[in-house]
C-alpha cells in the first residue's frame, strides 16, 4: 500500500512538470534562501505577495530566488568581464584614504539628536575603519562569488604553486543533497544545467555576503545618524535605484546587466558615502 502511494506521488510531480530532481536521501525540509541585497529582499517579498494574490491555486513561495543565481552568473561572464566588475570595489578603499587624510569626520557630529554619539561621529578613524571593514566584505564576497580564487589557480597557480583556496568540509558534505543548479531559459527542456557548486562553497559565499549586506547597511544607519537624513538619502538615490536594477536583472539571468548597474551601485554607495559627509565650508574649525 504505501508502495502505491509513494509511486502514485511520483507520478502526480511527474505530470505536473515540476522539472525539480530529488534525490531519497535529501533532507526533507525546503533550503533557507537568504536575499543577496537588500533590493533582493524586497524584491523576493514583493513577487511572493503577487504570487499569493494572483489566485488559490498559486503558490505564495517564489521559485526563482535570487541567492541562487550567485552560483551561476561565474559560468557565463568572461573572465575580463568578472575582474572589471570585481575591480569596482576599489572606490571604497580609496574612500578609506580620503575620510582618514582629508579628517572628513571632522565635518559631523554638530547637531546629534544622541549626544553620546557625538565622538564617534566626529573621529575621522572610526569612520575610515568601517568603509574599510565595507571594503572588506565586498571585496571577499563578489571574489567568491565570481570564483576569481579559481581563475587565479588557473592562470598562475603554476608559478607560485596556488591551488584554490581550500574550505573547511564538514562530514555531511559527502552525501549527495539531490539538487542539481539550474535555471531557466528558452530551450525545450526550459532548464539549463551548471556545474553544482560545494557546500562549503555555497556556505561560504552566503556567509559572505551576510557579511557585505550588514556591514554596508550598519553603516548607512550610523552615517543617518552623524549626517543629515536629508542629505545621505538625497544622494542616495540613484545608487539604490542602480542597486534594485541590478537584483531584478540577475533574477532575469541578464547578469551582463546586473555587472553593469551593480559595479554602478559600488560606485555610486561610494560617492554617496563621501557627499554625505558635507562640503568643505561645513567642516569645523578646531
Amino acid at each position: 500500500m504505501q508502495t502505491a502511494i509513494t509511486s502514485s506521488r511520483a507520478r502526480t510531480a511527474h505530470v505536473c512538470g515540476v522539472g525539480a530532481i530529488t534525490h531519497p536521501h535529501a533532507h526533507p525540509h525546503p533550503p533557507i534562501h537568504l536575499p543577496t541585497m537588500v533590493a533582493g529582499y524586497i524584491i523576493d517579498y514583493a513577487n511572493s505577495v503577487r504570487r499569493r494574490r494572483a489566485g488559490p491555486d498559486a503558490s505564495g513561495k517564489d521559485p526563482n530566488h535570487e541567492i541562487e543565481h550567485n552560483f551561476v552568473l561565474c559560468h557565463t561572464l568572461h573572465p575580463l568581464t568578472k575582474l572589471l566588475f570585481w575591480v569596482t570595489n576599489v572606490p571604497y578603499w580609496g574612500l578609506c584614504y580620503v575620510i582618514v587624510e582629508r579628517s572628513l569626520g571632522n565635518r559631523l557630529g554638530e547637531s546629534l539628536v544622541l549626544e553620546c554619539l557625538k565622538p564617534l561621529c566626529a573621529n575621522s578613524h572610526v569612520h575610515g575603519v568601517c568603509v574599510f571593514v565595507i571594503a572588506v566584505a565586498s571585496t571577499s564576497f563578489h571574489g567568491f562569488q565570481l570564483e576569481l580564487d579559481k581563475q587565479l589557480s588557473n592562470q598562475c597557480g603554476c608559478l607560485i604553486g596556488f591551488t584554490g583556496f581550500k574550505m573547511h568540509k564538514r562530514k555531511e558534505d559527502d552525501a549527495p543533497d539531490g539538487m542539481s543548479l539550474s535555471t531557466r531559459s528558452s530551450s525545450s527542456s526550459g532548464r539549463t544545467y551548471y556545474p553544482k557548486p560545494t557546500p562549503s562553497r555555497k556556505r561560504l559565499i552566503k556567509k559572505l555576503l551576510l557579511c557585505d549586506v550588514l556591514c554596508a547597511n550598519v553603516y548607512v544607519a550610523f552615517l543617518m545618524t552623524c549626517a543629515s537624513l536629508v542629505q545621505v538619502l538625497k544622494v542616495s538615490v540613484l545608487p539604490i535605484a542602480c542597486m534594485f536594477i541590478a537584483a531584478q536583472a540577475k533574477r532575469k539571468q541578464a547578469y551582463t546587466t546586473y555587472v553593469l548597474f551593480h559595479s554602478l551601485w559600488h560606485l555610486g554607495s561610494a560617492w554617496a558615502i563621501y557627499k554625505a559627509f558635507g562640503d568643505e565650508r561645513n567642516e569645523k574649525v578646531l
